[in-house]
């Protein structure tokens, strides 16, 4: 049986935590950035980055991240590496609410930007297929996750934005009332279909003026776009029926291995208490989705009150509340080849629930709504150096039990 392991490691920020007020409270610690390795392999295995995407004078970071494709030879690299830069490229480029483009012949492409640039004026455009079916997606997991989840998040995403940075900074909350003006610009689940109109027949959308918000109501779908992005791309590179690993950096990553192969993919999980570690690995059989979300991103450091360390506020917003959660520093899901969108914003509804059985409420909502089993991880916060863990009984029989970290103190197998 061959064996590839792949570690996901990003810095993160170390050092003193506790919990007060629901807040993680973190110390301000130096790290020191190591490079991926494959300590249990002996294989050669081929990389490839998606390029930047030239937009007239300016290079765009397509999906803002490292966005690559692993196989194990390069005549199967050389197979699969157009469809990936292709399909990656445009689907990036469509999804994208920072920037417009041109198609090929010149006219300009109906992406995100359009859609937010064409609200309040009661005009419908037409979208290609995958915007479409993107967009009613979001609408749909809002409803489902009644707004722990939310692609209007734009207007409040821009308040905070600014303030981030992917290194131990300090930095202070916007004010309340940037927040709360932002929040009336954040569409309430009740009137997401009267807001955004689509129609299934001719793929059209109307984004309509929300009452109750005096600037713009903005469609950010940072949060699934590139979870999604992975989904149809893989679906296309399967095809070709060789074994490969789409990692959508590092927070989305699709292994896939033809069924006629004896092949297993391992996927290392960071340690947000050691921004150079693992806190375990979860192997992968054959084609799996998995998807991670941490408090590690982007973030920036607030004194706390009390004087003693900073509290962690990071990207991961409450369309509600309007401020991050800290009753988990990671979560954690697998699941079935396509289901990358919807666990990303899953994973990103679940850091904005603060309660280990709403969260498991939630999982099981979806997968019901879907028709899919979702295997889930909680990385719960406890003192200084590390944590402990909550997991599915299938998440538990996945995790290498002698590759978890010594500052996972406990594991909790919950039904």
């Amino acid at each position: 049986m061959k064996k590839e392991l792949v570690m996901v490691l990003t810095m993160m920020v170390c050092g003193c935590t506790s919990m007060e007020h629901g807040q993680t409270t973190v110390a301000v610690e130096s790290f020191v950035p190591q490079e991926t390795r494959y300590p249990d392999s002996n294989e050669t295995r081929v990389y490839e980055n998606l390029e930047m995407i030239e937009n007239g004078e300016d290079l765009v970071v397509p999906f803002n991240s490292t966005i690559s494709l692993e196989t194990l030879d390069q005549q199967s690299m050389d197979l699969l590496y157009p469809i990936f830069d292709q399909q990656m490229t445009y689907l990036a480029k469509l999804f994208d609410g920072y920037n417009q483009y041109t198609n090929e012949d010149g006219s300009t492409m109906n992406n995100l930007y359009m859609i937010n640039a064409y609200y309040g004026t009661g005009q419908t455009i037409e979208l290609d297929e995958p915007l479409y079916d993107l967009l009613k997606l979001s609408m749909d997991l809002t409803i489902l996750s009644d707004g722990a989840f939310n692609p209007t998040i734009g207007a409040l995403s821009n308040v905070w934005k600014d303030k981030f940075t992917p290194f131990p900074m300090e930095n202070t909350d916007p004010s309340e009332e940037t927040i709360d003006t932002a929040l009336t610009c954040v569409v309430k689940p009740e009137d997401m279909m009267d807001t955004i109109v689509l129609d299934d027949s001719n793929h059209t959308v109307t984004f309509n003026t929300y009452a109750g918000c005096n600037s713009q109501v903005i469609l950010d779908l940072g949060g699934i776009a590139k979870g999604y992005a992975v989904d149809l791309v893989s679906k296309a590179l399967s095809e070709m029926n060789e074994p490969f690993i789409l990692n959508g950096g590092t927070s989305s990553i699709l292994a896939y291995t033809p069924d006629d192969m004896d092949h297993y993919w391992y996927v290392g999980v960071r340690d947000p208490y050691a921004r150079v570690s693992l806190s375990y690995d979860v192997q992968l059989t054959n084609t799996a989705s998995f998807t991670s979300s941490g408090d590690d991103g982007n973030y920036f450091l607030l004194p706390d009150p009390s004087g003693d360390g900073y509290i962690i506020r990071h990207h991961i917003l409450d369309p509600i509340s309007g401020y991050p959660h800290n009753s988990v520093r990671m979560v954690t899901l697998v699941s079935t080849m396509g289901t990358n969108g919807i666990c990303d914003a899953l994973s990103t509804a679940l850091f904005n629930i603060d309660d280990d059985t709403q969260r498991i409420e939630l999982i099981k909502t979806i997968e019901e709504a879907y028709g899919i089993t979702i295997e889930y991880s909680f990385l719960h916060p406890y003192d200084a150096d590390g944590g402990t863990l909550s997991l599915s009984s299938g998440f538990d029989a996945l995790m290498i039990e002698d590759t978890l970290a010594d500052n996972i103190y406990e594991v909790e197998v919950l039904q």
